[in-house]
């Protein structure tokens, strides 16, 4: 739960001590920069004012899984950082916006591209559904609005594309690595 500023040249300008604790791994997520503003995550969402390490915010955040980075989008002209789980924060005050938790107990990383967040929907082989990878569309504010649905995206493997082990479900269809998308294609790997 430490966070920790240095310039360039090694010295260190500031340090914070949050809550720490986290997932039963530890803390993964990558911070994220949103203007003036450092996120991160570590049993909770935690906003620093990026040139004092003065402590902006935090915001009751829980997941279960730590292994995604943060991520952030601009919206109503203000930043919003997510977390990997589908929690959203306003970053100017650090309050809690649209539905949390919507992308369940998710890992990877969600992609933000063209007014959608493209993210996996948690383990979601194990618990039936065959369309595991999906797209919101995101509201027009940081104020109100919630995600609505976009795209769905069927997975449909042939017996010679994926070998399914019954014994290693959840895992058996790459629920870890993000998804990287470029020029209008999205890319995943098992």
């Amino acid at each position: 739960g430490i966070t920790v500023c240095y310039d360039l040249n090694g010295n260190r300008k500031w340090i914070a001590r949050g809550s720490g604790e986290g997932s039963e791994h530890g803390n993964f997520a990558s911070p994220v920069l949103c203007g003036n503003r450092l996120v991160v995550w570590a049993n909770e969402l935690r906003g620093y004012d990026a040139d004092t390490g003065k402590l902006a915010f935090t915001a009751p955040a829980k997941s279960f899984n730590t292994y995604g980075s943060l991520f952030r989008i601009f919206v109503g002209g203000e930043w919003v950082a997510g977390f990997q789980s589908g929690w959203f924060v306003r970053v100017r005050d650090g309050q809690a916006i649209w539905t949390p938790q919507q992308f369940g107990d998710a890992v990877p990383t969600p992609i933000v591209e063209g007014g959608v967040i493209f993210a996996w929907m948690g383990y979601p082989i194990a618990g039936g559904d065959v369309h595991p990878f999906k797209g919101f569309r995101i509201p027009a504010s940081a104020d109100n609005g919630k995600l609505s649905a976009g795209p769905a995206f069927k997975m449909e493997w042939g017996p010679d594309e994926l070998v399914v082990d019954k014994k290693k479900n959840p895992f058996d269809r790459g629920f870890v690595a993000s998804p990287l998308f470029h020029d209008g294609l999205i890319y995943q790997v098992t």
